[in-house]
């Protein structure tokens, strides 16, 4: 499942659209995420997938409806494995000291902006 979740968070649009869902708490449908990401219903439909398929994003039915939620579980494997590289579960960097002596990062307040953070 690891490998999915790597996989999953390797694309900028995915991990994008699974801090949206993430920060918004709340369940979206597809036209309403089609509403607020920039792409197509297509597209978008293929990165709900690869986010479903690592367990990041979850889906509830309500008749024909998908209802989706994020699911930030399988993120603690990650943040575990990014701790054997100097980042603390609280996402604060060990070595900072040394990579920026005079502290001009700033620490992100979660996994997903450290994420995003990288990105830029």
């Amino acid at each position: 499942m690891e490998e999915k979740v790597f996989r999953a968070l390797a694309d900028e649009h995915r991990r994008k659209l699974l801090k949206l869902i993430h920060d918004a708490k709340r369940e979206y449908n597809l036209s309403e995420l089609s509403e607020l990401f920039p792409m197509t219903r297509q597209g978008l439909s293929k990165h709900l997938s690869k986010l479903i398929g690592a367990d990041l994003i979850q889906v509830r039915f309500e008749g024909r409806e998908k209802f989706f939620r994020a699911n930030i579980e399988p993120l603690e494997f990650v943040g575990s494995w990014l701790g054997d590289f100097g980042i603390s579960s609280s996402n604060e960097w060990k070595q900072n000291e040394i990579a920026d002596p005079d502290n001009k990062r700033t620490k992100p307040n979660s996994f997903l902006d450290f994420i995003e953070s990288q990105n830029q």
